[in-house]
């Protein structure tokens, strides 16, 4: 039976800033800045079409944008940098920020982030090749992967997900047996149809157009986890 690993997408924001503002007589506008990622994911989008909902019909906005970023933990960053007062991520990540544990391990626990509200479940799509001969995580050894990008949620989730199978693609982190292309889904899946890659790591809610993308033109296929 397959398996699949789901995180959720939240949005979150930081408490007690609502960015830049201004005084006309007694009222206050503010301008809000949400992160999202990358323009090709879901955050984007979603991103945006939530700054024209709150542009157009919170009287006291008088501006909300979305900005496209390279995920998750650059979104942690950007807020407590308060470059952002909104931004969508994935729970496991925010919950290392807030918490001081995992990626966050060292560092100051991030206690002013607050979560607003669940957007969707976030599934972990492993697809491989259609030529790789892949059936299980295990067998990326040696092989050539796409993670996600450097400095996004899917990434970090791909190093976890391989540790336990004894596998590693990080040069910092000791030997490496797994071979990484550090790029977004689209990119990916244009890889797999290329043959240069043996598999990729693709995280969104179902269905994802990268996912399926790789089932219907054929290049790839979803492996058990």
């Amino acid at each position: 039976m397959k398996k699949a690993i789901v995180a959720a997408i939240v949005v979150i924001a930081l408490l007690f800033a609502a960015g830049p503002m201004t005084s006309v007589a007694e009222a206050k506008t503010y301008r809000i800045n949400i992160a999202t990622a990358t323009t090709g994911g879901a955050y984007y989008p979603i991103g945006n079409a939530m700054a024209q909902i709150w542009s157009k019909n919170i009287k006291d906005v008088q501006r909300a944008s979305a900005q496209s970023t390279a995920g998750t933990p650059q979104n942690v960053e950007l807020m407590q940098d308060e470059e952002v007062q909104v931004a969508i991520g994935q729970t496991g990540i925010c919950y290392y920020a807030y918490t001081g544990t995992g990626t966050y391990e060292g560092q100051t626990p991030y206690k002013e982030m607050r979560g607003m509200f669940t957007l969707y479940p976030n599934v972990m799509h492993w697809v491989a090749g259609s030529e790789s001969g892949i059936k299980s995580i295990a067998d990326f050894k040696g092989k050539r992967f796409v993670p996600g990008q450097v400095a996004s949620a899917t990434e970090v989730n791909s190093r976890e997900m391989m540790e336990p199978y004894g596998l590693n693609y990080m040069k910092d982190k000791g030997e490496t047996n797994v071979t990484a292309d550090y790029l977004g889904y689209n990119e990916a899946v244009d890889l797999m149809k290329n043959g240069q890659t043996d598999g990729a790591h693709i995280a969104g809610g179902v269905p994802t157009a990268a996912v399926l993308d790789t089932i219907s033109s054929g290049a790839g296929y979803l492996i058990s986890i």
